[in-house]
């Protein structure tokens, strides 16, 4: 996992400078910034299922905020600072839930379909789920009719709103709300075959609009400070590269150029970008039959397979 360092304004990083915030083994993907920017929230399989933590980015280590036998999504911060919120199999179906930034009990905020498939539940919250006063957040859950549709649900009275019904073919997911509250970037993944494609809701009432034409797939949108522009992953390079796509203009820039998968963006309100970098490396050793020694043969990192003597 790594960030770029902050940026004057709250410019969002025009040069990929990272830095690597871990290195532990297992899988970490970046859920969200402290509204200060001081921390982070993250999701590590630390000890074989998928926990919560929170890491102080000017350094120390991470502090445990949520453990359960069961998978938890990765953890949103509230813009107000009062929650975290996250999706969880806790109980045994899927649903999502709200902790306290200090930890303790999460409290269950909505239950999600039980037919719905793991993966699907563990996306139903988006890179920026919640509304800019942290007093509602927007969702996607599964029809019991069939199709995926977007919803907000307040956290005052628990009300529930449909804000884009299913699209026929296609999954809708991975919600990201603006800055300002105006407009939700999100992904439409057909359900048959193709690419997946980013589109724009304005909650004014309008017909949403694509922002990607199909060509690469297009993933976990976010929007920059500005509100201006969506960051989202792309597999058009081949491995999945962070881009960036003007709202106004829709003129494409790459902001990540690695040659090994880049995944989870997540940006502070300071325009630091935090991001999960995937690599591994499988090399070829040649061991004696009687175990008496052993030399590594390769020391690249790509994978090696298929050794014969």
């Amino acid at each position: 996992m790594g960030k770029t360092p902050p940026q004057a304004g709250g410019a969002l990083a025009s040069e990929s400078r990272f830095a690597p915030l871990t290195s532990f083994a297992g899988v970490e993907t970046p859920g969200s910034w402290s509204p200060d920017g001081s921390l982070l929230a993250y999701a590590h399989t630390a000890e074989g299922s998928t926990d919560l933590f929170v890491l102080p980015t000017a350094g120390g280590a991470p502090i445990s905020l949520y453990k359960s036998p069961y998978d938890e999504g990765p953890p949103h911060w509230s813009p107000d600072g009062k929650w975290i919120a996250f999706t969880s199999f806790k109980e045994g179906r899927a649903a999502i839930f709200l902790v306290s930034p200090l930890g303790g009990p999460a409290q269950k905020l909505v239950e999600l379909p039980q037919r719905e498939p793991e993966s699907d539940a563990i996306l139903a919250l988006g890179k920026q789920p919640w509304s800019p006063d942290g007093q509602w957040l927007i969702f996607a859950r599964a029809r019991e009719k069939g199709g995926t549709a977007l919803w907000r649900i307040d956290l005052q009275g628990r009300e529930e709103r449909e804000l884009m019904p299913p699209i026929d073919g296609q999954s809708l997911g991975q919600a990201a709300l603006s800055p300002d509250g105006k407009r939700v970037a999100f992904v439409g993944a057909p359900t048959s075959g193709g690419k997946a494609t980013l589109r724009i809701l304005e909650l004014d009432g309008s017909a949403p609009r694509s922002l990607t034409d199909g060509t690469d797939n297009a993933s976990e949108p976010v929007f920059t400070p500005a509100g201006d522009a969506v960051l989202f992953i792309s597999d058009r390079t081949g491995e999945g590269n962070i881009w960036k796509i003007e709202l106004a203009s829709k003129l494409r820039t790459p902001v990540t150029l690695s040659p090994t998968l880049v995944a989870s963006p997540a940006v502070a309100r300071d325009g630091r970008l935090a991001l999960a970098i995937s690599s591994h490396q499988t090399d070829l050793y040649l061991d004696a039959v009687d175990g008496s020694s052993q030399r590594r043969l390769t020391f690249h990192t790509h994978d090696n397979f298929g050794a014969k003597i």
